[in-house]
C-alpha cells in the first residue's frame, strides 16, 4: 500500500507535486531512503566542510503516516503503534525519521559539528537530537506562538537556542508603517522565553525579508536593541524553576541564570499596564547579602524592598530584570 499526497507549494517549479512516503530507517537492508539522502545531500555537504546538517520540515505531513509493512518491523528500534482505523500494528513514521536524525546527529556530534532542524510544534522527541531548532509562524494566528505553544517549545528545548521566522504578516502595517510597533511586540514576546526572532517570507519561498533593503533598514534599530539582550539572557541558561512569583494577573515570569547573576523576564499578557511586584526566593537563589536589580530593556533601576522587586510592564510587553548578588 502506497501513501501519497498532493502538495501545492511555491518552491516546486509547477507549483505542485506528488509526495510518496518512504521509510528512512538507516537499518533497513539494501539501498533505502536513508542511503539516498545520505549520498545525494548529506555527504556532499560534509565534503564542503559544512559545520553541520539541517533537517527541514520535521513535523510537516509525513510524521502523520503509519507504515504497515511487516518486513520493516524487525528493524525499528522503538515499539510499534496500532491503527484502530485499519486494525493493524504499524511503525509510526516519525519513529523512522527520529532514527534517521539520531544517526546523523550522533555522527555530527562525534565530529564536533552541529545538528539543526526546522518545523516543530507539538512533538517533544526530536529535540533530543538537535543543538538548535526553529519554527516559522504567522503574525495573524497565535496558535503557534500563544502561551501554551511557547511554554512547550521552551520546555522541550531546555537551554538549547530556538529561532523563529515570521512569515505571514511580515508585510503588515505593524512592520511597514512608522513607528513599526510590530517589531517591539514580536521581539519582546520572543525575548520573554529567550527565543531569537527573525523573518523569512510570506509564502516561505518568494520575496524574502532579507533581500528587501527597506525592510532591513526599518528593522535594523530593533535588531540592534533586542538581539544582544536575548543573547545575554539566553547564554545565562533558562531555568525551569523561577524562584520568583507575582500576584499580578496575566503576568508570566521566566528565569535565566543560576549563580550570582540572574535574569527574570516579566511578560505582561494582560490588557492593562501593570506595576509588577516580584517576590524572589533569596534562599533558593543563594543570595545571602545585598543585590542590585536593573531593568535592562529600558535601562532603569528597579525598585527593591527586601526580597521584592517592582517593575512597570506595559500591556503586551516584556521587561527583563537583571539581578546581581553583591
Amino acid at each position: 500500500m502506497w501513501q501519497t499526497r498532493r502538495l501545492e507549494t511555491p518552491w516546486f517549479r509547477t507549483g505542485w507535486a506528488v509526495s510518496i512516503t518512504t521509510n528512512c530507517d538507516p537499518e533497513l537492508p539494501g539501498f533505502n531512503r536513508y542511503n539516498f539522502v545520505r549520498q545525494g545531500e548529506i555527504d556532499p555537504a560534509l565534503k564542503l566542510n559544512a559545520d553541520g546538517i539541517y533537517f527541514d520540515s520535521m513535523e510537516w505531513n509525513w510524521h502523520h503516516d503509519l507504515n504497515y509493512n511487516e518486513d520493516h518491523f524487525a528493524f525499528t528500534d522503538y515499539p510499534l503503534t496500532f491503527s484502530a482505523a485499519v486494525g493493524k500494528p504499524a511503525i509510526w513514521n516519525l519513529v523512522s525519521e527520529f532514527e534517521f536524525m539520531k544517526k546523523i546527529s550522533d555522527e555530527m556530534h562525534s565530529q564536533g559539528k552541529l545538528a539543526m532542524g526546522n518545523g516543530h510544534g507539538w512533538n517533544p522527541f526530536v529535540a533530543s537530537n538537535l543543538d538548535l531548532f526553529g519554527a516559522e509562524l504567522s503574525w495573524y494566528s497565535t496558535g503557534d506562538h500563544n502561551v501554551t505553544a511557547l511554554d512547550f517549545k521552551r520546555i522541550i528545548s531546555f537551554q538549547k537556542p530556538i529561532v523563529f521566522l515570521l512569515n505571514e504578516g511580515l508585510n503588515d502595517k505593524a512592520f511597514t508603517d512608522s513607528p513599526y510597533t510590530g517589531y517591539e511586540v514580536y521581539f519582546e514576546k520572543m525575548m520573554a522565553y529567550g527565543f531569537f526572532p527573525s523573518f523569512f517570507s510570506v509564502d516561505a519561498s518568494n520575496d524574502p525579508y532579507w533581500q528587501d533593503k527597506k525592510k532591513i533598514e526599518n528593522g535594523r534599530p530593533f535588531f540592534k536593541k533586542y538581539i544582544p539582550l536575548i543573547k545575554e539572557i539566553s547564554a545565562a541558561g533558562w531555568e525551569p524553576v523561577t524562584a520568583a512569583r507575582t500576584t499580578a494577573e496575566g503576568v508570566r515570569i521566566e528565569r535565566f541564570g543560576d549563580e550570582k547573576e540572574f535574569y527574570f523576564t516579566v511578560r505582561n499578557n494582560g490588557s492593562a499596564d501593570k506595576a509588577c511586584s516580584l517576590t524572589i526566593d533569596l534562599e533558593a537563589l543563594k543570595i545571602k547579602g545585598m543585590f542590585s536589580a536593573n531593568e535592562i530593556v529600558t535601562g532603569k533601576t528597579a525598585l527593591i524592598s527586601s526580597n521584592r522587586v517592582t517593575v512597570d510592564v506595559p500591556s503586551g510587553r516584556t521587561r527583563v530584570i537583571k539581578i546581581v548578588s553583591k
